[in-house]
C-alpha cells in the first residue's frame, strides 16, 4: 500500500475525544472522533498551503494557516465561537514550517519566507496575553531543499531547532522573561548533506535524529545532547539504520523506551533504546505497514502522560487510526544491522 505525504494532525481532547484536521484542496477540515460525537466541519475554504494547529488551555483550539492571498490568519475556535485575527498587513510570499505553539496565554507562530539569492528568514510572531511583538529569528542558506525546523517551550523558553544550511543544524533559545533571542549554537555540521528533522526534549536532553548522505545514500542518524543557555554538550552519536533511502524520522518516548520511527520503500523500521539512547536494540521492520495506507500525523494533547511523549508518529488513515512502529514488537521482522566500514563520526 502507500505512504501518504499530507499533513494531518490528530489532538487528543481527553481520554475519550480525538480531533482529526487535514487539508482536502483549498479546505481544512475538523473532524470530532468519539463515541458520542462524530461531527465534521470546515474551518476555512481559503488555505494556500501550509497550516499548523495547537492545544491550549481553556478548551481553545488554535489554527493557523496562510490563506490564497498570502496572509496569515489565526483562528481561535471554542466550541461555537470563533475568533479569526490577520497577523499580516499584506500578503506573503509563500510561507515554510509554518509552525504553532501556544502556552498558557502565550502563542508562537514561526515560520520561513524567501529573502535574497538563496537566503531564507526565519520569522517569529509572538503574543503574550495582550499584544502581538515580531522578530527576525535567523538567515538560513537554502541551495536544494527547505529543510524542516521543530520548536518546543520548556522552562520558560521556547526552544528552537533548525537548519542553518544544507550541511548544518543549529539551536537557538527564545526567553519567555526578556523576550529575547539567544545567539545560535550549531549541534551539528561536518560535510555531508543533510535532509528531515525530528527533536524531542526530555528530561534537559536533546533528542536529535535526521537523515545524511554516506556515499551517496541516506542513513539515519541520532545525537544526544545536554545542557541549556547556550551550552550544550554532545553525550551520544549514533547511525541507526543501514544505508539506503530513509526518510522522516520520528523519535517517540513511550513507556520507557526511546524509539526512532523511519520510513523506507513504504514500510516502517524502527530501533530502540532502553538506556535514554546510550545504546540501541536491533532494527525492526513492521509487517503490517506492507498493506496499508498510512501517514505521518502530527500529534497534540491536553492529557499528559508521563510515560509517553511524542509530537510526531506514523498512523493508519482514518477511519481506524492505530499508531505504528513501536510498542510490542511481535508483528515486526528483525532485520540485520549492516556494518558500517567507511561512516565517521562528526567531531564539531
Amino acid at each position: 500500500m502507500s505512504f501518504f505525504t499530507d499533513k494531518w494532525v490528530l489532538g487528543r481532547i481527553n481520554q475519550n475525544n480525538l480531533i482529526l484536521v487535514r487539508k482536502s484542496k483549498r479546505k481544512i477540515l475538523l473532524e470530532w472522533l468519539s463515541e458520542d460525537k462524530n461531527d465534521r466541519e470546515v474551518l476555512t475554504s481559503t488555505v494556500l498551503e501550509e497550516y499548523d494547529l495547537a492545544l491550549g488551555s481553556g478548551d481553545n483550539i488554535y489554527l493557523i494557516y496562510q490563506n490564497i492571498d498570502g496572509r496569515l490568519i489565526l483562528s481561535t475556535i471554542k466550541g461555537l465561537e470563533r475568533e479569526d485575527v490577520c497577523l499580516t498587513s499584506t500578503g506573503l510570499s509563500e510561507v515554510f514550517n509554518l509552525s504553532l505553539e501556544v502556552k498558557d496565554k502565550s502563542i508562537h507562530i514561526l515560520y520561513t519566507i524567501k529573502g535574497k539569492d538563496n537566503k531564507y528568514l526565519i520569522f517569529h510572531h509572538f503574543y503574550d496575553g495582550s499584544k502581538w511583538k515580531d522578530f527576525i529569528v535567523d538567515e538560513i542558506n537554502v541551495k536544494k531543499v527547505i529543510n524542516p525546523m521543530k520548536v518546543t517551550i520548556r522552562d520558560k523558553k521556547v526552544l528552537l531547532v533548525y537548519y542553518s544550511s544544507d550541511r548544518e543544524i543549529s539551536l537557538k533559545t527564545f526567553n519567555l522573561e526578556e523576550l529575547q533571542w539567544s545567539t545560535s549554537t550549531k549541534l551539528i555540521g561536518g560535510d555531508n548533506e543533510k535532509l528531515f528533522l525530528d527533536m524531542l526534549l526530555l528530561d534537559g536532553s536533546v533528542h536529535l535524529s535526521f537523515c545524511e548522505y554516506i556515499d551517496e545514500n541516506l542513513v539515519v542518524r541520532y545525537f544526544n545532547f545536554n545542557g541549556k543557555d547556550g551550552n550544550y554538550h554532545k553525550t551520544k552519536e549514533e547511525f541507526i539504520s543501514n544505508e539506503g533511502s530513509p526518510t522522516h524520522p520520528t523519535i517517540i518516548y513511550y513507556k520507557n523506551e526511546l524509539w526512532i520511527v523511519w520510513l523506507e520503500l513504504d514500510k516502517l523500521f524502527s530501533r530502540s533504546s532502553k538506556d535514554n539512547g546510550q545504546s540501541w536494540g536491533p532494527i525492526y521492520m513492521w509487517n503490517e505497514t506492507r498493506n496499508i495506507d498510512f501517514i505521518r500525523y502530527k500529534y497534540v494533547t491536553r492529557v499528559l502522560e508521563e510515560k509517553i511523549h511524542l509530537d510526531y508518529a506514523f498512523g493508519s488513515i482514518y477511519p481506524e487510526i492505530k499508531l505504528l512502529g513501536f510498542g510490542p514488537t511481535n508483528k515486526a521482522v528483525e532485520v540485520p544491522l549492516k556494518k558500517k566500514t567507511t561512516m565517521n563520526f562528526y567531531s564539531p
